[in-house]
């Protein structure tokens, strides 16, 4: 199955600012994130479908997945 990725962390992966990717059928977003080499630690949360994702999440034929980045300051 076919779902849309998009992240502004270019820095880490490139590849996926605008991609659309094969994924097996039953993932869960967490298992995505690993597959992808996404680090929990790097990501505050996750939008499917324009609605916050929980990690259990599996995965739909033509989600819309946009990762939002941990920010830091000081």
């Amino acid at each position: 199955m076919e779902i849309t990725v998009n992240t502004p962390i270019t820095h880490l992966r490139p590849d996926l600012r605008n991609a659309t990717v094969e994924v097996a059928e039953g993932k869960t977003l967490r298992e995505f994130m690993k597959d992808v080499s996404l680090s929990d630690y790097s990501i505050e949360y996750v939008l499917i479908n324009k609605k916050k994702a929980e990690m259990t999440q599996q995965l739909q034929s033509g989600d819309d997945l946009f990762f939002i980045p941990m920010m830091a300051g000081g």
